[in-house]
């Protein structure tokens, strides 16, 4: 799903923290151009945990690689950015003791929120009138070596029956 209005992306911001549990964060959302951040990601999110706060940046579809290995989707990148408050004290922890650990970790941490992220999404799109799940519930998973080297030439590919086996969510 790509938000064409900073209303569509407030409104997705407003049901994801709840669905997530980050009611008690005071979160603002916005597209922005690839121009405005250094970073070469379809988003990202800036914390300040110690107030609760958090900014998040999401990639205006005008800036979308084409040759990019997998499609933009502003509602997945969103619920990744989202995940990212869950593990934020256990991730500060770590970084603050020890930098190679929170590397290592880091990787890890990407890992489990994009499959938390598709999982989450692809399960809430079930059954809405708007979304098609079809073809788009196989997905993938980098390895953390993949992720530490970059985008990889070949992916594995991982079905709704995968995600479901893994959160042991029974099919609706």
């Amino acid at each position: 799903m790509i938000f064409t209005t900073q209303e569509q992306l407030d409104a997705a911001l407003a049901k994801w923290q709840g669905i997530l549990g980050l009611s008690d964060w005071k979160l603002i959302a916005k597209i922005v151009r690839a121009g405005e951040w250094s970073g070469n990601c379809q988003g990202d999110i800036l914390i300040v945990g110690s107030r609760l706060e958090a900014g998040i940046r999401l990639l205006d579809p005008l800036d979308w690689k084409s040759e990019c290995w997998f499609p933009q989707d502003h509602e997945m990148t969103l619920v990744h950015e989202l995940c990212h408050l869950i593990f934020h004290p256990y991730v500060r922890e770590v970084d603050d003791a020890n930098e190679e650990l929170a590397k290592r970790l880091y990787t890890q941490e990407e890992q489990a929120i994009r499959r938390l992220e598709r999982a989450l999404v692809m399960l809430d799109r079930r059954g809405s009138p708007t979304e098609t799940v079809g073809a788009e519930t196989d997905y993938v998973v980098p390895t953390a070596k993949e992720l530490l080297n970059g985008v990889p030439a070949q992916m594995p590919e991982i079905s709704m029956a995968d995600i479901l086996r893994e959160t042991k969510v029974k099919p609706l």
